[in-house]
């Protein structure tokens, strides 16, 4: 018994598929031998990597090294990878040798955040493949504009989940925008040399930007509030930084210099999304001028709640005026904290209810 388990041991280290996946993985990762070696020493991940080999039915294996720093096999995709892995992914219902291991499979490595990695791919590869005349030769010119259109929108539609990942909104750039600047200068020269299909694209952007860009102003704080949740102060100071990062971050597309030309051009052309353009920049304007001035003012309490949050329920008393002066602060200074949202004042009444529960006394409470 003991001689058969040792002629299959003998077998799996000859077996020319797992010499193959070795030297891939070592160079793909650059990791040493011990690793390879503690990986196929263990049982269960051996005969994992064998049974994918061997059986047809078996779709899918994959390598990666996580955090614990050893080589893990897996047979499914885990939505926990954070790190790049190795893919091998059976084209055909046949069991995999030697002979025929790149026809049988599909293999490569990709990052652990497949989104970003798919959207350096469309930026880099794919828009300038399909979008280069040079590659449309012989295609009619419907199906170059809707493949083209197609692809661009893919990307956008890739870029905007990507933001939203980051809690960010993109705006998706029109198609031709790239030409803008050349539109605006041809225009100057002649007036009746208007870019009507770049004029149409720029309007529909437009309009898909107002409404992404109003969905965004018209976020409230109120959300911290949903499904009976009770915030605290720093709920709100959280839903205002984030905020103001997101705005940051439209602001500084709109000043992108081809969105400032395209404002140029689509009011050198009369368009009557002009005026929309326009009122959606000083929209955007107006919002982030608030959330970088609250902002600033709420700042002054993290320290004060800080300290609070982390002392003991007798030395509360002590820490109590300095907060008190610190929200007196907020509210004399602040332009648009002295409006005072909803969730703002339900914070503070939060604050208070904390306050009596560590008991502070109700001379001070009165305060708040």
């Amino acid at each position: 018994m003991g001689d058969k388990k040792k002629d299959v041991a003998e077998d799996d280290a000859e077996d020319d598929r797992l010499e193959f996946l070795l030297t891939y993985l070592t160079k793909s990762y650059r990791m040493k031998q011990e690793k390879w070696n503690k990986m196929i020493g263990v049982d269960e991940y051996r005969k994992m990597i064998l049974n994918f080999f061997n059986k047809p039915t078996e779709k899918m294996l994959i390598m990666t090294i996580p955090t614990t720093g050893l080589l893990t096999p897996m047979t499914s995709f885990n939505n926990q990878i954070k790190q790049k892995f190795t893919y091998f992914i059976r084209k055909k219902e046949e069991a995999v040798t030697m002979e025929n291991f790149r026809d049988v499979l599909a293999f490569g490595d990709m990052a652990g955040k497949p989104v970003d990695e798919l959207a350096v791919l469309m930026e880099g590869v794919f828009v300038p493949i399909i979008s280069n005349p040079k590659n449309q030769r012989g295609w009619p010119k419907v199906v170059t504009e809707d493949v083209v259109s197609h692809v661009r929108n893919f990307k956008n539609t890739v870029e905007q989940i990507r933001g939203a990942m980051k809690s960010q909104t993109i705006l998706p750039m029109p198609q031709g925008i790239q030409d803008v600047f050349q539109a605006c200068q041809d225009y100057q020269e002649d007036e009746d040399k208007i870019n009507y299909f770049l004029k149409g694209s720029l309007e529909n952007a437009v309009m898909k930007w107002s409404s992404l860009i109003n969905d965004v102003i018209k976020q409230s704080s109120l959300i911290t509030f949903a499904e009976g949740a009770n915030p605290t102060p720093r709920n709100e100071i959280d839903f205002w930084n984030a905020r103001n990062k997101n705005l940051e971050s439209i602001y500084d597309q709109l000043c992108d210099p081809r969105v400032k030309k395209m404002g140029e051009y689509l009011g050198l052309t009369h368009s009557t999304y002009s005026s929309t353009f326009q009122t959606l920049f000083k929209q955007v304007v107006a919002a982030l001028v608030e959330a970088r001035d609250i902002c600033l003012y709420l700042k002054a309490l993290v320290p004060n709640l800080n300290r609070f949050d982390d002392a003991e329920i007798f030395e509360a008393e002590n820490l109590v005026n300095p907060l008190v002066y610190s929200i007196g602060l907020l509210w004399a200074n602040s332009k648009y904290v002295t409006d005072l949202n909803l969730n703002l004042k339900n914070s503070f009444l939060k604050t208070r209810f904390y306050l009596a529960v560590h008991a502070v006394p109700n001379h001070l409470l009165t305060t708040l």
